[in-house]
């Protein structure tokens, strides 16, 4: 061991760098010394990238990792890679929900008997009523009827002047009411709905549906211990018409859901009714209930009379 090699090791020449045992500088495994290490250089390796100290990576040509194709730089933090699997997962969900969708607007306008508009007692729908059309299929009207359609020359007492103030909706901003009083087939329902398209046109929301109609779903809401939420549910709707009031009478219970469903909207929301009776014969299908009820309907109201024989029975006989 040389007096210049403290440490036991001596350095071949040919080799810069590279160091070897005190054995093999004896000769034992120095034939075949080994090979110097070949670093590549960053310039050889083209586009690599080189990490800087603080971790971050950077291109040679200086570009900073968000300017590198998304392809090349490696997710960030809130990067959370996702396999195929649970990604084709998503987009059969998303399929489905879409199908859900389109198959809930094809089923039957009406839902319950009653319109669409609020749904089973959960409230009153976002979706379904958007766009005019959307507000028409949501009342859940059993037909599409236009004011403009209306024979105004079949009904042999009728106030055009009142019909053409109430086609300018201005009852709803008030909350005042609207019933109709006739003999069937004069025209009532026709009108009702008339008035109904055209606050969904207007940008309102509606629901239709009979007196029995109705009476289901207000009892139902009673049974499930949710007729106050109900009530304030159909707040959300500017306009409800209750259609064919008096062509079946009513027990006790059901004369005071209805006289609960007029007091809550009284002075805040409209009603348009249809009825075969006058008002001073509602006691006939409400009973006791009947004058409370028809003083808060009537205090604030149109009423249209219309007198004439059944529409339907005279295309019936012109047929």
């Amino acid at each position: 061991m040389g007096h210049g090699d403290p440490h036991g090791l001596h350095r071949l020449g040919g080799a810069p760098g590279v160091h070897v045992g005190a054995d093999a500088a004896r000769g034992q495994g120095a034939r075949h010394p080994p090979r110097p290490v070949r670093r590549r250089s960053q310039a050889a390796e083209g586009p690599a990238r080189a990490r800087r100290a603080d971790g971050t990576e950077r291109a040679d040509d200086g570009r900073r990792p968000r300017d590198l194709p998304r392809a090349a730089a490696d997710p960030g933090p809130g990067d959370v890679p996702r396999d195929p699997l649970h990604a084709g997962r998503d987009a059969a969900g998303a399929v489905r929900d879409l199908a859900r969708a389109v198959h809930g607007r094809g089923r039957g306008r009406r839902r319950n008997g009653v319109g669409a508009g609020v749904a089973g007692g959960a409230g009153v729908g976002t979706g379904v009523g958007t766009g005019v059309e959307g507000r028409v299929r949501a009342a859940g009207f059993p037909a599409r009827k236009l004011l403009e359609e209306f024979d105004e020359g079949h009904p042999r007492s009728f106030d055009r002047r009142l019909l053409a103030r109430l086609g300018t909706l201005d009852f709803l901003g008030t909350g005042r009411n609207v019933v109709f009083v006739g003999a069937p087939g004069t025209g009532k329902t026709h009108l009702a709905i008339g008035l109904g398209v055209r606050a969904c046109q207007a940008g309102h929301r509606v629901m239709f549906a009979t007196a029995t109609e109705w009476a289901a779903r207000l009892a139902g809401a009673r049974a499930e211990g949710r007729l106050a939420e109900e009530l304030s549910a159909l707040d959300a709707c500017p306009l409800l018409i209750v259609d064919e009031v008096g062509y079946l009478p009513f027990d006790t219970d059901t004369a005071r859901l209805f006289f609960q469903l007029i007091a809550h909207r009284y002075e805040r929301a409209s009603l348009i009714v249809t009825s075969d009776r006058p008002l001073g014969r509602w006691e006939e299908i409400f009973g006791g209930a009947a004058p409370a009820m028809v003083d808060r309907l009537a205090h604030h109201a149109e009423i249209v009379l219309l007198e004439g024989d059944s529409y339907r029975l005279r295309t019936t006989s012109a047929g």
